[in-house]
């Protein structure tokens, strides 16, 4: 039904995956989330000025008022009530990439520098004479918005054990198994249906007919914030 090139995809490349593992060994962090890389991706492309996201970001930054009536904005009371499901790990996975980019951008501040997020996925290995070697700081607000993004649209991919943001995707109903119509697929180059394709994709696949006026419909899965 629809289809993701790479390159339309945002998430954490592999330098920046690694930058994140070697802040985790420095601050012996006892846990950490999978989620950490894409609210790491979020925060750096948000800085920059050529992001080819921009459009994407600016939309995300406007959505953020309906994802403050999430779980991850509950009071203490109701959050209590979340002890005896799945939503209460959900809860904590985005409180330890919290954590873990915090950790990440004081202990390399230089990371943003706009000169200093890559274009191409790889941090480069010098700092532009005419660029500042560390950017602004990290504000609370803003990590939060990149927390709250990440775990309400981003998209878990098992096979690869990463998150990514799927632009779009987030226009596409929640709801349960048994309402679900449709569900997202990750393509490897060997599997994806252009063999010309440089590189994996995303999909959207039906998985029952679709009435043309039906809304698609995604399994939320029982850890969705919204749902709950």
């Amino acid at each position: 039904l629809m289809a993701w090139p790479e390159d339309r995809v945002l998430g954490a490349h592999s330098a920046l995956r690694g930058e994140l593992g070697q802040t985790r060994a420095a601050s012996r962090a006892a846990e950490s989330s999978p989620l950490s890389g894409l609210v790491a991706a979020l925060l750096l492309e948000n800085r920059r000025t050529d992001s080819p996201f921009h459009a994407y970001l600016e939309y995300l930054h406007e959505e953020f008022r309906a994802l403050r009536q999430s779980a991850l904005f509950w009071p203490a009371p109701h959050l209590s009530a979340l002890n005896a499901t799945l939503g209460l790990e959900t809860l904590r996975a985005a409180a330890r990439s919290h954590r873990d980019v915090v950790a990440l951008f004081q202990l390399s501040p230089e990371l943003l520098a706009p000169s200093r997020v890559p274009s191409s996925g790889a941090v480069p290995g010098g700092v532009p004479r005419d660029a500042s070697p560390q950017g602004l700081p990290l504000f609370e607000a803003e990590v939060h918005w990149a927390v709250s993004v990440s775990v309400c649209r981003g998209i878990w991919d098992h096979r690869l054990g990463v998150w990514s943001l799927l632009p779009g995707s987030e226009l596409l109903a929640r709801g349960d198994r048994a309402a679900a119509n449709v569900r997202l697929r990750r393509l490897g180059v060997e599997e994806t249906s252009c063999p010309a394709s440089p590189a994996p994709a995303w999909e959207l696949v039906a998985i029952r007919d679709i009435a043309a006026e039906e809304p698609l419909v995604l399994d939320g899965g029982v850890g969705n914030l919204e749902l709950l």
